[in-house]
């Protein structure tokens, strides 16, 4: 529903318990708002004390997948579960620069610990799972394009070391050259500014749909 000028009107001359009464009978049905609210006006923690509490649930999530790596399909479904973690942190804290700091770490750690559970695997196996992944570097290398250069420093170690991690896995690595994502990027922390156009062309072609 557009919020109309007169809507707007309407609600400003609402008498201030009216509107008290309305906003909490609202933020009763919306968790992602009253999270973001308290968060702004209660201001519990830091938004760096969030980010690092939210880098460690993931890395617990990722420590089950390890121990107990079923199968590429359940490995992927956890990786989604981690980045809905994210995408609350994102929602609550609007953490941009964190929103890609612990998405690539999720994938180091993933990739580091897994080595060796995803090369035992064949690559019609493991299919989706290099896709998302892939896809999942596409975008973030999209979003660091738009940070200061500055900021942007901050990733170049654990970008190598991703790097070094997919060099480790045949399959995953066949996978990044046939969807045209050079891991020289990463390696050398010089990739290009138009890689979402690169995706957006690649998606279309069905490249990189899971």
């Amino acid at each position: 529903m557009k919020i109309s000028d007169d809507f707007k009107k309407a609600l400003s001359q609402m008498s201030d318990k009216e509107k008290d009464k309305l906003i909490l009978r609202l933020l009763k049905k919306d968790l992602v708002l009253t999270n973001r609210l308290y968060f702004e006006l209660m201001q519990p923690a830091s938004v760096e004390d969030l980010r690092e509490n939210t880098l460690n649930q993931i890395y617990k999530q990722l420590n089950y997948v390890q121990n107990n790596f079923y199968s590429s399909a359940y490995a992927m479904m956890c990786l989604r579960d981690s980045s809905g973690l994210i995408n609350k942190h994102l929602s609550i804290t609007k953490d941009k620069y964190g929103e890609i700091y612990l998405q690539l770490n999720m994938l180091d750690y993933f990739l580091n610990q897994n080595a060796e559970n995803l090369n035992a695997r064949l690559y019609k196996k493991q299919y989706s799972l290099n896709v998302y992944i892939i896809t999942r570097l596409y975008k973030l290398l999209s979003q660091m394009s738009s940070l200061h250069e500055d900021l942007r420093y901050d990733f170049k170690e654990i970008l190598k070391t991703i790097a070094e991690s997919i060099s480790k896995i045949p399959t995953l690595m066949e996978t990044a050259i046939f969807r045209g994502f050079d891991v020289n990027w990463l390696f050398n922390f010089n990739f290009p500014v138009n890689t979402i156009e690169s995706q957006k062309e690649l998606r279309a072609n069905a490249y990189l749909k899971s």
